[in-house]
């Protein structure tokens, strides 16, 4: 399924990326190598096969579109996915050619540990109840085996077995060395891997900038812009949100000095309660009212989000809100249909919140039926837009070099790097595939920034501008 998953984000972001779909199957028979000569090595001649296709000529291709299409920072973001692919079909090859081998070697009662050994991976001990000891031996020839593998360093490792019994009970070994690194039940703890003689993971390319204090002034004014800045970052009842307050007080820096947002027009809200949702609602709503339909938003949101199990919707969480009570959270439906209503120019939500019930690490945050819904959104009226760190139930991570959101850090790089250029859909296809590759290099998980718009706006969207 991941390897399904993996595959058709690679052709979609090739088709997003480059301005069409680029076959990465070479027409011709392709030297790979066995699985037995170690990860990588195998994901070496995986990816530079792969790249040597995707970087040649398309029969009718114009030179401008072939020079965009394979510049340098595209085939950098290319060979990290294309390595996370390489990951998956190394994993699945290489597991093919073992049969796990396992015997009982005897059985600790003190530390009520049955203790076996493993001809490659040596000896392991699970957890069995005394009561369950005996019964476990005896019932060893008739007893369902099922192991999960992961790359450790260079080759195949033993991520866990689940040791299923005749009469129904189950026991687990899970691997110590990799009780920290397990992402969608695939972990992986890699040595690195380099391609046409250079490292790539975490190769993310980007001006070595620090977003936090070198922020670009630009010498104008954007009176008709207004600001909603929300930061929930310590909540009275659920965990901190790492890094919203540092996200939030530099995306207001932005605003201010790059955007050009006079200061009396930013409103500006930490740890925001339920009541502080309806109080900007009527803010804007006033806002809108006075001035106009010259007027422009943009409202950022930071902390966290969940899902209703019962109606599939998405909330944001305010400080004094529960996971498991949805009462207590503002409907984000409910926000952007009072945005539609709004005669106004632009509104453009930006959201850096996960809606599945896992933290900025990939860590549940709550044994909760919620953290598998796959929420949905309404169709949006007005001149609105929304743009969402991640899809559906996937989590939006932390970038903690930085001490900023995944998404928040490479939307304010965006803006670094190309302050003249601010129209929303030039950046936020940047962003959606910085954020998708960087997710995956760290992760080896899956980030997808969405965005979602009214059907009055269609394409015009990609139009609308910060500044």
């Amino acid at each position: 399924m991941r390897k399904h998953l993996l595959t058709i984000l690679l052709v979609l972001t090739s088709s997003m990326l480059f301005g069409q779909i680029v076959s990465l199957t070479s027409s011709k028979p392709v030297r790979m190598v066995r699985p037995e000569s170690g990860y990588s090595v195998f994901v070496k001649a995986y990816v530079e096969n792969a790249i040597d296709e995707w970087q040649r000529k398309q029969p009718g291709e114009s030179n401008a579109r072939y020079k965009n299409r394979v510049s340098e920072s595209h085939k950098q973001e290319m060979i990290v996915l294309l390595e996370a692919e390489a990951s998956d079909k190394y994993l699945e090859e290489i597991s093919r050619t073992y049969v796990l081998d396992l015997n009982i070697d005897g059985y600790d009662r003190n530390n009520e540990q049955m203790i076996m050994s493993e001809n490659y991976f040596g000896r392991l001990s699970v957890k069995v109840p005394v009561v369950k000891s005996d019964y476990f031996i005896s019932s060893w020839s008739d007893m369902v085996l099922k192991p999960d593998y992961f790359i450790y360093k260079d080759t195949l490792g033993l991520a866990r077995v689940d040791f299923m019994l005749p009469d129904g009970s189950r026991f687990q070994y899970i691997n110590k060395v990799i009780l920290d690194s397990m992402y969608m039940g695939v972990p992986y703890m890699l040595s690195p891997v380099y391609i046409f003689g250079e490292r790539v993971r975490n190769g993310v390319d980007e001006k070595n900038h620090n977003i936090d204090k070198d922020i670009p002034v630009i010498d104008s004014v954007n009176k008709n812009t207004w600001v909603v800045i929300i930061a929930n970052e310590n909540y009275r009842k659920e965990p901190k949100v790492k890094f919203a307050k540092n996200d939030a007080e530099t995306f207001k820096n932005y605003c201010i000095k790059t955007l050009c947002v006079p200061k009396r027009n930013l409103k500006y809200i930490q740890n925001a309660t339920l009541k502080d949702f309806e109080t900007i609602i009527k803010w804007m709503s006033g806002v809108s009212k006075q001035y106009g339909e010259d007027t422009k938003f943009i409202v950022y949101y930071v902390g966290h989000g969940i899902s209703s199990s019962r109606n599939r919707k998405s909330y944001f969480v305010p400080v004094e809100g529960r996971f498991s009570k949805i009462k207590t959270c503002f409907s984000v439906d409910y926000f952007l249909e009072n945005m539609s209503a709004m005669p106004v120019k632009s509104a453009v939500l930006f959201v850096d919140a996960s809606f599945n019930c896992y933290n900025r690490k990939g860590s549940l945050l709550v044994d909760d039926i919620t953290s598998g819904i796959k929420s949905k959104t309404k169709v949006l009226n007005g001149n609105v837009v929304a743009c969402f760190a991640a899809q559906g139930n996937e989590t939006a991570f932390q970038y903690e070099d930085k001490k900023h959101g995944v998404f928040t850090y490479f939307l304010l790089k965006e803006i670094q790097n190309n302050p003249s250029n601010l129209t929303l859909g030039g950046l936020f296809y940047e962003v959606q595939s910085k954020v998708k590759t960087y997710s995956l290099s760290e992760f080896k998980k899956t980030q997808t920034p969405s965005v979602i718009y009214s059907s009055k706006l269609t394409d015009k969207w990609k139009d609308i501008k910060l500044r």
